[in-house]
């Protein structure tokens, strides 16, 4: 599993030192998708059916 670290990207929260609820949001939902594509273990190959399932979720909330 891969871990990501947080750092400030919009200018009103240079000091901020926690992740905004946002930004806790955004990190959760890419967890979830990776979860359902690369499986538990986060080296699986992605299935075309997964990839195209993933795609359209995405082009669902965009």
């Amino acid at each position: 599993m891969r871990v990501r670290t947080w750092s400030a990207t919009v200018p009103w929260y240079k000091t901020k030192v926690t992740p905004t609820f946002g930004a806790m949001l955004g990190a959760l939902r890419l967890q979830m998708w990776e979860h359902e594509v690369f499986g538990e273990s986060g080296e699986k190959v992605p299935s075309p059916k997964s990839v195209r399932d993933l795609l359209h979720k995405l082009s669902a909330v965009a």
